[in-house]
């Protein structure tokens, strides 16, 4: 009896931490930490155009099934990206309350960015997502991120750790507000190799003529 009691109240535990840990990307115990992990606010002119703040963490390969069991999507794989938005800073109401369009991590290709979408939960669910350099991102378009909305959680995964670079937000008639938040690095390794080989093909060619 005792053991089944304490099966039960493992698995409530479980399952209240992650609860918890939606919406509560930067105190989550299981990423990475440091500049990885946090909480950024994105204000752009007038004030009452974008005014929000960015929840974001990186989780190592295989940390983000502690806090969010089975919802890997690389299977412990990748390092796994993770942001939410919140859209409840608008301090003046009037004309309107700011709205959010678009969030983007200025993914590149050469990042290996897989698995891109979002976590399900009690936010607002992005409609489309595009790849290419620079343009990456989330889009709200039908309805828009309105104050005093939250996204759900967004991710992607990649097989590269984090640097810090520029991710935009926009909206509110096309207003833009651009701070830094982790995006993947490629390996020095991996890059090295790419340079080795076009010094090959370099090499080659001139033998050749």
């Amino acid at each position: 009896m005792r053991t089944a009691r304490f099966v039960a109240g493992a698995v409530a535990l479980s399952l209240f931490l992650g609860a918890q840990a939606v919406g509560a990307l930067m105190d989550d115990p299981n990423g990475m930490g440091g500049d990885w992990q946090g909480r950024r606010a994105y204000l752009s002119q007038p004030i009452n155009a974008i005014a929000v703040d960015i929840e974001f963490c990186v989780y190592a390969p295989g940390q983000f099934e502690r806090s969010y069991p089975g919802l890997d999507p690389s299977g412990g794989a990748h390092y796994v990206y993770a942001y939410e938005i919140f859209n409840d800073l608008d301090p003046h109401p009037s004309p309107s309350p700011g709205y959010v369009e678009r969030f983007s991590v200025g993914l590149d290709t050469d990042e290996q960015a897989a698995n891109i979408g979002f976590i399900d939960g009690a936010g607002q669910n992005p409609n489309t997502w595009g790849l290419g350099p620079q343009t990456a991102g989330w889009n709200f378009n039908d309805p828009t991120l309105s104050h005093p909305s939250v996204s759900d959680v967004l991710l992607f995964t990649s097989r590269f750790g984090p640097e810090l670079d520029t991710a935009t937000v926009s909206g509110s008639y096309a207003l833009a507000a651009t701070e830094y938040l982790p995006s993947p690095l490629p390996e020095p390794a991996a890059l090295s190799l790419l340079a080795a080989g076009a010094v090959l093909v370099a090499a080659r060619r001139r033998r050749r003529t």
